[in-house]
């Protein structure tokens, strides 16, 4: 499916007033909210979430065609890629040379040996007729399995495909014995941290994730208070909201204090 160039998640380069600007660009955790030369610059940040979750069998979808990866896939795998990252922030403000490039590389990085070996019993594709609809590709690792990339294309969003995917990849990694999974995600991919939590995985301890939530939290009440964009019940709210996310900081703050790996987790 060839890529249309309106349709990509763009970062915001514009120019505005100060007090526009002030106004009008909310604060979200995971994005970076700045403002010179006479305009608005907001962006990912690289701000990560790592997550954890414990293996064990699961019921799989019915009425979903699901298939181990195959090698000869790739290009299916890759058109899909395109089509489904388009939309997410990981890849947001690449040129589209340097977004296919990137493209590419991934694969060219999971097909090799790149974050250890790629799992073909677990790895899987769903089926949409004749057509790869959304994927699961597992790597093998010294720290155990590595959820490396689970995506879906845009026209299937939200209709079980990369679930079922995954399903299957867990229900393949725990006969073989594994006990965890690994995933990661970018804490400004909102939809896919909320994937995460409802499919069962853990999000491990992180300091910077934790200062990014509840600063920008912080940040935004203050801007809608100042600018009077927020009402009463709203605000009531949004205060025990930041009140567990300072909690959360401070709780992961006084891990790294002991224990700066721990406070810090990185996928090994």
């Amino acid at each position: 499916m060839a890529l249309k160039r309106p349709y990509r998640l763009r970062p915001i380069h514009r120019k505005m007033a100060f007090e526009t600007f002030e106004r009008s660009v909310p604060w979200r955790a995971g994005w970076k909210r700045e403002y010179y030369g006479g305009s608005a610059h907001v962006r990912p940040s690289y701000a990560t979430c790592i997550f954890e979750l414990e293996l064990g069998s699961r019921v799989e979808a019915t009425g979903v065609e699901i298939r181990p990866v195959r090698p000869f896939d790739c290009p299916e795998l890759l058109a899909a890629f395109l089509d489904a990252f388009r939309y997410a922030p990981d890849y947001c403000g690449y040129p589209m040379a340097a977004y296919r490039k990137a493209a590419r590389d991934y694969f060219e990085g999971f097909f090799g040996e790149k974050r250890g070996e790629w799992c073909p019993n677990a790895s899987c594709v769903a089926l949409d007729g004749d057509r790869i609809a959304a994927a699961a590709l597992v790597k093998i690792r010294e720290g155990g399995p590595l959820l490396d990339c689970l995506y879906s294309r845009p026209d299937r969003f939200r209709n079980g495909l990369a679930t079922a995917a995954a399903t299957f990849a867990v229900n393949r990694l725990a006969a073989a014995g594994h006990r965890t999974l690994k995933s990661c995600a970018s804490l400004a991919n909102e939809s896919s941290n909320a994937w995460h939590a409802r499919f069962g995985f853990v999000e491990l301890p992180n300091w910077m994730t934790a200062q990014s939530r509840y600063l920008n939290a912080l940040r935004e009440l203050e801007r809608r208070k100042k600018w009077g964009r927020i009402t009463l019940a709203e605000e009531a709210a949004a205060a025990v909201e930041i009140a567990a996310l300072e909690r959360e900081y401070d709780r992961i703050r006084a891990i790294k204090e002991i224990d700066f790996k721990k406070a810090m987790p990185l996928l090994d």
